[in-house]
């Protein structure tokens, strides 16, 4: 065991107090007990007062080795005597039998690793050297057991027990009260204070120190949104597990009258809580803070959907696809396009233009129309070039 590392002055202290416990009870099993419970709170103090007693002759170091060896041996010689469990080679093995609690013993002297108790509730058993040969299995020898950490006792032994099924209702969280809590709506009206007193101060303040003002309190009154979107987020999920957990109190209560089991569904939760938190705001406000906050729900539904106009479609709206821009003659290229598509404009437009190659490639001009012959109709001149 290794050293607390508590100073010698406070070792010696608190030998001085169990000394006048035990003399003013009269060494009675009480002021025993008394003595012995303070030891078993606080085990790591046993080594350093031995250290401190056989350092200053109060108890003599060779008795207590022997002690300590006897107790040893006896502690060995009780868990030999224990009958192991017969197993058949073809059977699975039995669980070990409960061991009977170890006898009452000094705090400052702990067994070895080996004699304690498993992490499982089991006892451990000895090192290979001080095992029995297994009595089935033919010649195979049993599986030698590691020691635990000293410092974690006897394990699981001390954790309660798991639920016995799944189903088990799991502990409620603990609930927040409605209203602020005190540490909060105090941080909350200490930073009000500040920002009245910054701006009381800021006429009289010089120009280089008053913009650091103006964003002190800026700084501030983040933290203030902060610090009530907080009391408000708790207070809503508080009010949130109060209604799931009175639903759920009716359920139970009709299930006792002989209804069947019945659940509710993360919908019916919501609508569940909706309503109730439409009647805690009408509680509050009446039907005109109700009012005003639908107005809003729809105002922000409007924007983020861009579904709700101010005005009809039709009312403003003009189909401009099939319009010419100004300053375009007719016959041009959105002219030509209109007549292919079976329009009908005037004729003098395109006659107006001459037969040019231009107008015949396109199905435009007198010829395209059946305006000319090709045989007698004049030609265009042929040009030579030398």
């Amino acid at each position: 065991m290794a050293d607390p590392g508590v100073p010698q002055e406070q070792l010696l202290e608190l030998l001085v107090q169990m000394k006048t416990l035990l003399d003013a009870s009269s060494n009675s099993p009480e002021g025993v007990k008394q003595v012995r419970d303070i030891i078993n709170t606080h085990p790591q103090l046993a080594y350093g007062l031995i250290r401190t007693m056989v350092s200053l002759d109060i108890v003599d170091q060779q008795a207590f080795e022997k002690t300590l060896a006897a107790n040893l041996a006896q502690q060995q010689a009780a868990r030999a005597a224990q009958p192991i469990p017969q197993v058949s080679a073809l059977s699975y093995p039995q669980a070990a039998p409960t061991v009977p609690p170890y006898p009452a013993q000094p705090s400052a002297v702990q067994p070895p690793a080996h004699q304690r108790s498993s992490r499982f509730g089991g006892p451990v058993q000895p090192p290979p050297s001080q095992q029995q040969p297994p009595t089935s299995y033919g010649a195979q020898q049993g599986y030698p057991s590691y020691p635990t950490d000293p410092r974690r006792g006897s394990g699981f032994q001390n954790q309660p027990a798991p639920s016995s099924s799944y189903g088990a209702s799991a502990p409620a969280p603990p609930a927040i009260p409605r209203n602020l809590p005190p540490e909060q709506r105090e941080e909350a009206k200490k930073i009000r204070h500040t920002i009245r007193d910054i701006k009381k101060s800021l006429p009289e303040a010089l120009p280089n120190t008053r913009q650091q003002e103006i964003k002190r309190i800026e700084e501030l009154k983040k933290a203030l949104n902060r610090t009530e979107t907080t009391i408000k987020k708790a207070r809503k999920e508080a009010r949130e597990r109060e209604v799931l957990m009175q639903a759920r109190k009716e359920e139970k209560e009709r299930r006792k009258e002989g209804k069947g089991e019945w659940y509710l569904k993360d919908s019916e939760k919501r609508k569940l809580i909706l309503q109730t938190r439409f009647a805690d705001m009408e509680a509050e406000g009446g039907q005109r803070k109700v009012k005003k906050f639908l107005e809003k729900k729809e105002k922000e539904l409007a924007q983020k959907e861009k579904k709700a106009r101010p005005y009809a479609k039709g009312e403003f709206y003009r189909d401009t696809r099939n319009e010419r821009p100004e300053g375009r003659e007719e016959g041009g290229r959105r002219g030509r396009k209109e007549l292919r598509h079976g329009r009908s404009l005037d004729r003098a437009t395109f006659t107006s233009r001459g037969a040019g190659s231009g107008s015949r490639s396109h199905g435009f001009g007198p010829r395209a129309q059946g305006g000319l012959d090709s045989s007698t109709g004049p030609q265009p001149k042929k040009v030579k070039f030398t």
